[in-house]
């Protein structure tokens, strides 16, 4: 520093030239310009301890985002997978429904057929017969009346009469599969007329017949006005009435 690259020698000789009095200036402005480069050595070092903090911190936070980037990316592809597969999956169910539901219309099984016939005479015709609906995707199909207008009618939303018929249009079919193969049993029916209109009171007498050509059916009844409906609607020779009074 202060011998400026000068050899020993010529920096001696130098010093030795000097006055003496300018010693103790010079050491004091050298004693200055030290405490200022101490100074800015510190501040300097103190800049550089932030910049490296601040160089950790971007890095972490590159590195969290890249993280955050990557499983963005990951969680994207699977989504994108999920609903190709849904869609798939939709398709094949619709397309599965739809084969269901044609092979239902060609295929239908004899039981829910020959009920579904029972059921529209029961009702007088006001109803069509029945058939199965799909409710939802994920549940079996259930069963309900098809009035005139097409209208399909659960069960519940029915009244309390053709609940007893449909009922009772599922028992006699089941009773007419079952004595096709089988040897006759005799049907007996307690009362069976309770919420019937004179209307389907004579449709179900009508029915009876029918099952009468398969098997004996006795009806138990305290409303002496179904005789009246018997003879009206059936003859004499089609049914035997015997009175307990």
């Amino acid at each position: 520093g202060l011998a400026r690259g000068e050899t020993l020698e010529v920096f001696i000789s130098r010093v030795l030239a000097s006055e003496p009095e300018s010693l103790p200036t010079r050491h004091a402005e050298l004693t200055i310009a030290f405490e200022q480069q101490e100074r800015e050595r510190k501040n300097a070092e103190a800049d550089l301890i932030d910049l490296q903090q601040q160089k950790s911190a971007l890095e972490k936070a590159d590195g969290g985002a890249a993280e955050i980037h990557q499983q963005l990316a990951l969680q994207t592809s699977a989504i994108q997978a999920d609903a190709a597969r849904y869609t798939r999956l939709s398709l094949a169910l619709s397309l599965l429904k739809s084969q269901v539901e044609a092979f239902r219309r060609q295929h239908q099984g004899p039981m829910l057929d020959r009920a579904s016939s029972i059921f529209s005479r029961l009702t007088d015709q006001a109803f069509l017969g029945l058939t199965s609906d799909w409710q939802a995707e994920d549940s079996p199909p259930k069963l309900v009346g098809v009035r005139k207008d097409s209208q399909s009618v659960a069960p519940e939303g029915m009244s309390e009469g053709t609940q007893d018929q449909l009922y009772l249009s599922l028992r006699l079919a089941a009773l007419e599969l079952y004595l096709e193969s089988h040897e006759p049993m005799p049907l007996i029916l307690d009362d069976l007329l309770i919420t019937y209109d004179d209307s389907r009171a004579t449709a179900l007498l009508r029915q009876l017949t029918k099952t009468a050509r398969l098997t004996q059916v006795i009806v138990f009844t305290h409303h002496r006005h179904l005789r009246d409906l018997c003879e009206q609607t059936l003859g004499q020779g089609e049914f035997f009435w015997h009175s307990l009074e």
